[in-house]
């Protein structure tokens, strides 16, 4: 089997997933026509939680925002709903 550095979504966390320091995984990355790009990170020592980050350039300077959204299930199509509802 092929090791990767970033883990399964569904897999175990381990250290191994992201080296050494803290425990993070990158579950997945979009990017728009736009340009504008989303990161869904799990942390914790069994993927405890998630984060998501809106990075753009819109207004020539590199904005990164994290969001809150409520209720996510870390699916692509759920957080993207959210987002275009204002759900965050």
């Amino acid at each position: 089997m092929k090791k990767s550095w970033i883990a399964e979504p569904d897999g175990k966390f381990s250290a191994g997933c992201t080296g050494s320091g803290k425990r993070k995984r990158l579950n997945w990355v979009a990017k728009d026509k736009n340009g504008h790009v989303i990161l869904s990170i799990s942390y914790g020592g069994i993927a405890s939680g998630i984060s998501y980050y809106f990075i753009d350039s819109d207004s020539g300077n590199l904005n990164v925002n994290k969001l809150n959204i409520p209720g996510s299930n870390n699916s692509f199509v759920d957080v993207v709903d959210k987002i275009k509802s204002m759900n965050y």
